[in-house]
């Protein structure tokens, strides 16, 4: 470990925030952890929304998108519904 970030980790005991050294290192790999769920449901929501798009390809169901604003347009929706749904543990 740096010597900045044993130092940031001494801070936050002394800071009152965590308890302990030990505290402040199962915070940090739990948080670790949670982000790494996030990142395998955000792939396999991707994953899930390429193969709808690719079925639906091959079924004749596209549209065309005109312009860049119609691009960027298309492609912020996804993004949003991708981000409202609700989390789901990655082993589900």
């Amino acid at each position: 470990m740096t010597k900045e970030l044993a130092s940031y980790v001494t801070e936050q005991v002394s800071k009152g925030d965590y308890s302990s050294v030990s505290e402040v290192y199962r915070e940090a790999l739990r948080r670790f952890r949670e982000q790494e769920e996030t990142k395998k449901l955000q792939l396999r929501r991707l994953e899930q929304e390429l193969e709808k798009g690719l079925e639906d390809s091959n079924a004749g169901r596209i549209h065309s998108i005109d312009s860049a604003a119609q691009h960027d347009a298309f492609y912020k929706d996804i993004e949003a519904s991708i981000l409202a749904e609700p989390a789901e543990p990655a082993d589900a």
